[in-house]
């Protein structure tokens, strides 16, 4: 038996991503402070307290990192004098240049060799929780597919997400599927409700205990943990 589907969670699996983020924030308020001045006087206690306004207001999009975000500087433009369609148009221009540079990614060594193996001999597809757009991204041609929360509608560990993958490639018996990502919470708890197999890529050293399949601590341990699944099975 060997795998019919692979699934990669994306931030902090394939690249990095808190430099990307922290450069993507730092763009998007810049972009607003030149349009709207009293933006960049705003505290971060005060950014906070918007955002939490949001998350508590409309817990219908808590699963859509995106809608969380458009709608925060949709709120915070308002709460600084903005008349509301204005806030609104500001709002989605500043996400597009938020976007922008979210999907300029920096690779982890050996993703883009591992992907392009792994893709000649099985479906590659990507399930993720955030907003990076991976068809946007140096990885994007090796996914059959990606997944996303704010598709399914909710965010991992449901199973729901998981079960969407294995819908996309016509995979029936999930454990032909491997998912592969680094949270333990999110992609492997997930992964076992799904009844997928899974690959903890522990890179911190995390010593909590884990139900995955097998957990390995680079990327270029991948290749032979999929050997080893499918040796045993």
């Amino acid at each position: 038996m060997k795998a019919q589907l692979i699934t990669f969670d994306l931030d902090n699996t394939l690249w990095e991503t808190d430099n990307v983020m922290a450069r993507s924030h730092r763009a998007t308020e810049r972009w607003l402070t030149e349009r709207v001045a009293a933006y960049g006087q705003l505290s971060k206690e005060s950014q906070a307290q918007y955002f939490n306004h949001v998350l508590s207001s409309k817990p219908e999009i808590s699963h859509d990192v995106s809608a969380i975000r458009i709608h925060t500087m949709h709120y915070t433009l308002m709460q600084i004098g903005l008349q509301e369609s204005e806030a609104e148009a500001l709002a989605r221009e500043a996400f597009d240049v938020f976007i922008e540079h979210r999907n300029q990614v920096e690779l982890y060594a050996g993703a883009r060799e591992l992907l392009a193996d792994l893709g000649q001999h099985v479906t590659l597809g990507s399930i993720t929780n955030g907003n990076a757009d991976v068809k946007q991204t140096p990885l994007g041609r090796y996914f059959t597919f990606s997944v996303t929360a704010a598709e399914a509608g909710v965010m991992k560990p449901n199973p729901k997400i998981f079960r969407q993958a294995l819908a996309l490639a016509g995979v029936t018996d999930p454990s032909r599927a491997v998912h592969i990502g680094d949270s333990e919470e999110d992609d492997v708890t997930g992964a076992h409700h799904a009844q997928m197999k899974s690959i903890w890529l522990n890179l911190v050293d995390d010593a909590s205990s884990s139900t995955a399949t097998i957990t390995v601590h680079s990327l270029e341990n991948i290749p032979s943990a999929l050997r080893s699944i499918y040796k045993a099975g």
